[in-house]
């Protein structure tokens, strides 16, 4: 077809194209993210890293969750005091090379931590962090996780979680970062703003 000729072409149907709708669906919180993790690093494959939040309480997964994602791994949730049967199952089937604990032990304890080392090739490859707050931890995951040069940070109020559970999904497409932030301050913290300058 050139600027002197036209073609016709007969009757043309257009017809919406709709997104496939599934469920990833476990028996709770702990099982539901073991199930997500499956989804996400097939049969026969090994996560480069798996982080492990508390499933009782949101703050220190709303950071660690880009933070997996941009490291290629996943994100799986436990108690305090125990590993539930499934994660650890999971964590077998995963064979981490690296397993970051998020939070202190009033969070994650010191006994979780141990069972950890039984899934990695070394004690080393266990690795915690833990800030003296949700803000602290927060930063400490972004500075461990991301470098200089860091695409997108996403900073959100850690007080509460929809702002910077949104986020999450966002940051992690784009390679970016998800900050908590006390948005009660009436100016960033100096601790905040070292970080954001860090990583350009």
């Amino acid at each position: 077809v050139n600027a002197d000729s036209s073609s016709g072409l007969g009757t043309v149907t257009l017809e919406p194209a709709f997104p496939e709708f599934f469920r990833i669906a476990g028996d709770n919180r702990f099982t539901t993210a073991v199930a997500i993790s499956q989804s996400i690093i097939g049969p026969g494959q090994s996560a480069p890293v798996v982080y492990l939040a508390t499933g009782l309480d949101y703050a220190d997964a709303l950071s660690a969750g880009p933070a997996a994602a941009a490291a290629g791994g996943v994100m799986l949730l436990t108690t305090r005091t125990t590993l539930p049967a499934a994660v650890a199952t999971e964590l077998d089937r995963l064979n981490p090379g690296r397993i970051v604990v998020v939070g202190g032990p009033s969070v994650i304890s010191n006994e979780v931590e141990q069972a950890l080392r039984a899934f990695v090739a070394s004690p080393t490859d266990v690795v915690r962090i833990a800030g003296s707050d949700r803000y602290a931890t927060s930063r400490l995951i972004v500075a461990d996780a991301f470098r200089r040069g860091l695409p997108h940070l996403f900073i959100a109020p850690g007080r509460n979680y929809p702002d910077a559970l949104a986020a999450g999904p966002a940051a992690s497409r784009l390679g970016g970062a998800v900050l908590l932030v006390n948005g009660n301050l009436t100016s960033t913290d100096t601790a905040t703003r070292d970080l954001i300058t860090a990583l350009g």
